[in-house]
C-alpha cells in the first residue's frame, strides 16, 4: 500500500482573511500542490460565500472542510511546529529564511510525522508580532521590487516549494515534538512563575518570553521534556513558598498548578 506524502502533515492557517475570493483561490492552490487542510482564524469574510466557491472550483471540498477558530492558539494547538510567513524586515524578523531554503527541512520534519502549520496573515497588514511569537520559524518569499504578494499567490509559492522538496519522501513516524498546545501550557506556567519571582518585567513580560519561546522552539521539545519542565516550574513554586494544588494533565511529571 502506498504511503501518504509528507504534504498531508501540513496545514495552511489564514489569520483574519478579509476577502472571500482569496480564500477560494487559496484552497485551489492547495489542491494543485497537494495540501489538504485549511484553518481560518477569526475570518473577516464569509469563507462559504459564492465568490469563494467560484474561485475554489474543483477545490470546493477543501473549502467545505475548512476549520474556523477564534485564536491563533486554537489553530496551532494540535500542531508540532509553526512557520510564519512575512515580507517585512526589522527587529525580530531579520532571521527569516526563504521558502526555498526552509522547504527541505520542513518536509523532513513532516516525514517524521510532525504536523506543521504554515501561517499567513491578513491581506492588508500581514502577521502581527504576537502571531509571529507563536511560530518557531519565519519564512519569506523573495521579490524583485514590491514585496507584498496576493494571499493566494503566497500560498501557491510556498506550497509549490514544499511539493518540489517532498519528492518521493514518505511518512516515517517516530517519537517527536510535543504539540504546540502542550508547549503553550508550559509557556503560560513559566511566565506566571517568572513574574511571581520578579524575573520578568510585569509591564512587558513578552519581551523576554519571546526569546524563551524561540529557545525552546529550536530545541524541539518532546512530550516528556515538556512534562519535565512543567514539573520544574511546579517545584520552583513550592520552593518559593507558594501553595498550590496539582491537576494531572498527561504525565507523571506534569501538572498544572492553581493557587489556593
Amino acid at each position: 500500500m502506498k504511503k501518504p506524502s509528507p504534504l498531508s502533515l501540513f496545514e495552511v492557517v489564514l489569520v483574519g482573511p478579509q476577502n472571500a475570493g482569496n480564500v477560494g483561490a487559496v484552497v485551489r492552490a492547495m489542491l494543485n500542490m497537494g495540501l489538504e487542510r485549511l484553518v481560518l482564524v477569526a475570518p473577516q469574510c464569509d469563507p462559504r460565500a459564492p465568490e469563494a466557491e467560484r474561485m475554489a472550483r474543483d477545490a470546493k471540498p477543501l473549502l467545505e472542510k475548512a476549520v474556523v477558530v477564534e485564536t491563533i492558539e486554537e489553530a496551532l494547538a494540535e500542531c508540532h511546529y509553526a512557520v510564519a510567513t512575512t515580507a517585512r524586515q526589522g527587529k525580530r524578523r531579520e532571521a527569516a529564511f526563504t521558502i526555498r531554503q526552509a522547504a527541505p527541512e520542513l518536509v523532513h520534519k513532516a516525514s517524521e510525522g510532525h504536523r506543521i502549520a504554515l501561517v499567513f496573515g491578513p491581506e492588508n497588514r500581514g502577521l502581527s508580532a504576537r502571531h509571529l511569537a507563536r511560530c518557531q520559524e519565519a519564512i519569506t518569499i523573495p521579490t524583485a521590487a514590491f514585496k507584498s504578494l496576493n494571499l493566494a499567490q503566497a500560498v501557491m509559492i510556498v506550497a509549490y516549494e514544499l511539493l518540489l522538496a517532498a519528492g518521493e519522501s514518505r511518512i516515517c513516524r517516530k517519537p517527536g515534538r510535543a504539540t504546540l498546545g502542550r508547549q503553550e501550557a508550559l509557556f503560560e506556567d513559566l511566565q506566571k512563575i517568572l513574574l511571581e519571582i520578579g524575573y520578568l518585567d510585569a509591564q512587558n513580560p513578552e519581551h523576554l518570553m519571546l526569546d524563551l519561546r524561540r529557545l525552546f522552539g529550536r530545541a524541539g521539545l518532546s512530550e516528556r521534556e515538556v512534562n519535565i519542565l512543567r514539573g520544574m516550574v511546579r517545584q520552583i513554586r513550592w520552593a518559593a513558598g507558594k501553595q498550590f494544588r496539582v491537576q494531572p494533565s498527561g504525565g507523571e511529571e506534569d501538572g498544572r498548578q492553581t493557587e489556593v
